[in-house]
């Protein structure tokens, strides 16, 4: 997949996140168990329903079970963050119709959480990582990435490296605006 934005100059990609495979898969299962309860009902119905009518049922079923299906693989495959040594960046993809991208300076990220819950998201290692941010876009959340204990490390000093340098460029801008105006 092509980059969902411009690197700005001397911009560096330091890692690209997905949501952890488990994360669609148990998605997905949701899904099945779903469709499998509704077709188990169907059948169980089909007496009083008639054949016509439970056939109508269980294509719809298989029908809006593989679209959602299908649904939970397109944001898996298209769905991506990107943690650049400047900035934080969020591209979601709903849908083929649908994308929307946010970005946020690393220098604006002020509090970064880490949340697991639930059995699989502890087993599995994945859960949500949320950097608050002074921007206009106040939360930035990335869910369902793979070990966010790492990810809220690799965010926090990308961070202070980039206030770091923010800092240097001050600094050595002060320097030559106060050394040509004496």
């Amino acid at each position: 997949m092509a980059m969902p934005i411009q690197l700005q100059k001397s911009e560096n990609v330091i890692r690209e996140l997905r949501r952890h495979p488990i994360y669609a898969i148990l998605q997905a299962l949701g899904v099945l168990i779903v469709a499998g309860l509704l077709v188990w009902l169907f059948s169980w119905l089909k007496s009083s329903i008639g054949w016509t009518f439970f056939g109508i049922l269980l294509g719809l079923t298989v029908v809006i079970a593989a679209i959602v299906l299908y649904m939970i693989y397109y944001r898996y495959k298209n769905d991506l963050w990107l943690i650049t040594d400047q900035r934080l960046v969020d591209s979601t993809r709903r849908s083929p119709f649908s994308h929307e991208i946010a970005s946020t300076d690393l220098v604006n990220v002020q509090d970064i959480t880490v949340s697991r819950n639930g059995f699989f998201p502890t087993v599995f290692n994945f859960g949500e990582v949320s950097c608050q941010t002074a921007g206009s876009t106040q939360v930035f959340t990335l869910k369902g990435v793979p070990n966010p204990n790492s990810v809220l490390e690799l965010i926090d000093q990308t961070r202070d490296d980039a206030r770091e340098r923010l800092a240097g460029l001050g600094r050595s801008q002060g320097t030559t605006t106060q050394s040509s105006s004496i």
